[in-house]
């Protein structure tokens, strides 16, 4: 049990297993204090191949149904733009 006022930790993992399809591991764990260790809790561990296309495809294929083909192909074409921002700012590029 931590005491109250105790820091905790979510700590987000990604790690490229260098394979030909692009496999990553996604791990999410939980711990005390500001540095990573092993008695950490994990509470998730996936693939991230598993996530990211089946749930695209999904989403994809509802905002056509829903918004129609031509909304939906702005909101595709906009993609690179929005990578561009998001760079930018959260990841402080150039």
């Amino acid at each position: 049990m931590l005491p109250p006022g105790a820091t905790i930790r979510v700590q987000y993992t990604l790690l490229n297993r260098g394979t030909a399809s692009g496999s990553s591991l996604v791990r999410i764990r939980l711990g005390a204090g500001t540095t990573p260790s092993t008695s950490d809790i994990l509470l998730s561990s996936k693939t991230s191949p598993v996530l990211a296309p089946g749930a695209s495809q999904v989403f994809f294929f509802r905002a056509i149904r829903d918004a129609g083909a031509a909304r939906v192909s702005v909101v595709v074409g906009m993609a690179p733009l929005v990578a561009v921002v998001l760079a930018i700012v959260l990841l402080d590029e150039p």
